[in-house]
């Protein structure tokens, strides 16, 4: 099992001091809870992703349970669901649970 495939089968959880909201437009807003000012915004896949990760799911049900629902191939959605969970783990929004 290569990295990348481990990735999609782990859970996750926010980081402690991570806060996160979702807009009405279903766009998500990430923040650290310390004396910085910077703040992500996210949205689409990314927001859902984000989403899905925080309720518990592993990437690979987040993977089947979006190109289902929207229609695209589970490849290239495992490819950009792969890319924003490795980005939010690098910022340490989410850790492995």
């Amino acid at each position: 099992m290569n990295a990348d495939t481990d990735l999609l089968n782990n859970t996750f959880k926010v980081a402690d001091d991570i806060i996160s909201r979702t807009n009405q437009d279903g766009t998500c807003v990430l923040m650290r809870m310390d004396d910085s000012t910077v703040f992500f915004k996210i949205d689409g896949v990314a927001a859902e992703v984000w989403q899905e990760l925080s309720k518990g799911q592993s990437a690979s049900q987040i993977v089947d349970q979006l190109s289902q629902k929207h229609g695209v191939e589970k490849d290239q959605l495992e490819n950009d669901a792969r890319g924003f969970i490795q980005e939010v783990l690098d910022k340490s929004f989410i850790v492995k649970s």
